[in-house]
């Protein structure tokens, strides 16, 4: 099986994504990895922007990508960008293979991995709290999603643009800081929705619960790079 991933949304966390996919292929050689096509396409204008009523629509660009991937001879495609799933349906529409669904593979790992948990803070765009693409996912599942308020949704903007721009990230006592205080304290997974945060995550060496999105899918994509056959769950819908 050949992976697409549909990346550029941004370059470095596509690069993370692809270096956790050889890193969790158990491969005793080089011949032994998975086969990945990789359409890295930074121009796909921002999908934040365009949620926000701020930019251009970058739909045809994501689209032009996954079909770019599907000739190459992609058998499945990945998108290791979380606000690139509001438009998740209408790319899938265009294609004959499927796109994994990443918020959907998040949500199904979070029940699994923690049952009893009912509260699941979220750390993503504003893009991507605007569609809301979390929150069905969430509630379908019992659990209650932690939204930050608006200055706190600012601030982590600043951090992801600032990665985006420079590579620079925030001192680990003031991140510390502000998981705290969304939190209260208490214990919670808590959702990397956005694929730069882990990336600041690793970075700081932070400890906790979290729900890196990208290792998820990554994990997803190798199991199904080894299958023969596979089938993909369909998103639970509204």
């Amino acid at each position: 099986m050949k992976i697409g991933i549909l990346g550029g949304m941004g370059p470095l966390a596509t690069a993370d994504f692809f270096k956790k996919i050889v890193l969790m292929t158990e491969a005793k050689s080089d011949q032994e990895h998975l086969r990945v096509l990789m359409d890295d396409n930074p121009q796909i204008p921002d999908r934040t922007a365009f949620i926000m009523g701020e930019g251009k629509d970058p739909t045809r660009a994501m689209v032009r990508s996954a079909l770019r991937l599907e000739y190459m001879g992609a058998d499945f495609i990945a998108m290791p960008c979380n606000t690139a799933h509001r438009f998740h349906a209408v790319i899938q529409s265009f294609l004959d293979i499927p796109v994994l669904n990443m918020i959907e593979l998040v949500g199904a790992y979070v029940k699994e991995t923690w049952p009893r948990k009912k509260r699941v803070l979220l750390l993503a765009t504003k893009g991507t709290y605007t569609a809301g693409i979390y929150n069905f996912v969430m509630e379908s599942r019992g659990i209650e999603l932690i939204i930050p308020d608006t200055d706190a949704q600012e601030t982590l903007m600043n951090w992801i643009y600032d990665l985006k721009t420079s590579g620079a990230v925030p001192e680990q006592n003031i991140v510390l800081e502000y998981l705290h205080r969304l939190t209260g304290g208490e214990s919670m997974p808590i959702i990397l929705g956005c694929t730069e945060l882990p990336v600041i995550v690793d970075t700081l060496k932070l400890d906790g619960e979290f729900v890196d999105t990208t290792t998820v899918l990554a994990k997803s994509c190798v199991e199904m790079g080894k299958a023969d056959k596979f089938e993909v769950t369909k998103p639970i819908t509204a």
